[in-house]
């Protein structure tokens, strides 16, 4: 037997279309008003700029949570919400969490019904960096320095060993610059940080807050002695280098920290950076002192030298009577 399919249209009562279409714009209109903000960014890590992805993201006002989400693969999120409507600005919390970072937080804010941005973005540190973040000035960051597991046998505790090597050296070139001792640098070790790529020391100088950061490789001289030579990578947070600056150190007795002698290129790459930190606290003498100083260990004028220098020159207060007299 073969059936016949049917198609059956039911017309609705005369006017009910237009009371459906009523009811669907309500609806709209509704789902709008319940999340007529939306704001939407990206969270990354802070050390490689890699996105984060899985991290929860909440909006609050005040103790209210408003609205949550997470990172997607991309580490970009959207956050639906709604804080009516209010001529004075209302000031709201981003905050952003995930298991292996630390927590992270921003204000934004909501002027006349808009965000006062387009786009947030969020940077989180790793927690295996926590105990290597201080918020302190000048300060020169030793990370992990590897050493071979073969032959003369590895030297352990080597970013100490090289952070109190350049701590000795520098802290008395300084004391002879007269730099004041709140502004002199503070040397710290950080084995955790493990930059896999020289492009990374930048990225984490500034997640780190430090003026400079180094890193690199330790092999012995040779089988017989207790010298070794220390290859560092060095990466600033102020954009000096375009690329992490090189300095091998030969016959360095790390036995004994406090008479190792790193190369004088090594303290001097370290010198311009904190000089440029100098300049970024507004201690424009300081900068110009310890790029003459530099210059000296360096041997040579170099272009990261002189473009800090000459910027320092010029914010002193008496650049413009300078200038003038022709000096």
């Amino acid at each position: 037997m073969r059936f016949k399919s049917h198609h059956a249209r039911i017309n609705p009562p005369h006017g009910a279309g237009l009371v459906f279409g009523i009811l669907a714009t309500l609806s709209v209109c509704a789902i709008t008003a319940e999340a007529d903000t939306i704001l939407t960014g990206k969270i990354i890590d802070a050390v490689t700029d890699a996105p984060v992805a899985g991290a929860t993201l909440e909006i609050k006002r005040g103790n209210t949570s408003l609205s949550t989400a997470r990172s997607d693969d991309a580490g970009r999120f959207q956050l639906p919400f709604d804080v009516g409507s209010n001529p004075s600005p209302i000031h709201l919390t981003l905050l952003a969490a995930h298991g292996e970072y630390l927590g992270e937080s921003l204000v934004a804010s909501v002027i006349a019904g808009d965000l006062d941005s387009d786009f947030y973005a969020l940077s989180v540190m790793p927690k295996t960096l926590a105990g290597c973040v201080l918020k302190q000035a000048h300060r020169v960051v030793v990370g992990r320095f590897v050493a071979p597991t073969s032959g003369a046998g590895p030297l352990t505790g080597l970013s100490t060993r090289i952070k109190d090597a350049l701590d000795y050296d520098l802290v008395t070139r300084l004391q002879k610059l007269r730099i004041e001792l709140p502004d002199r640098p503070t040397f710290y070790e950080c084995e955790e940080a493990q930059p896999r790529s020289g492009s990374l020391l930048a990225n984490y100088a500034r997640a780190l807050h430090a003026d400079v950061l180094l890193s690199g490789y330790v092999r012995p001289t040779d089988n017989t002695s207790s010298k070794y030579r220390v290859d560092a990578l060095l990466g600033d947070r102020f954009g000096v280098y375009e690329q992490p600056f090189r300095a091998s150190s030969e016959a360095v007795d790390l036995d004994v920290p406090f008479s190792a002698e790193l190369h004088p290129t090594t303290h001097a790459a370290v010198l311009i950076a904190l000089a440029a930190g100098y300049e970024e606290a507004g201690r424009q003498a300081d900068c110009v002192m310890v790029t003459f100083a530099a210059q000296e260990m360096m041997g040579e004028l170099t272009p990261e030298i002189s473009t800090v220098r000459e910027r320092c020159q010029r914010a002193l207060p008496n650049a413009a009577l300078q200038r003038g007299n022709g000096q």
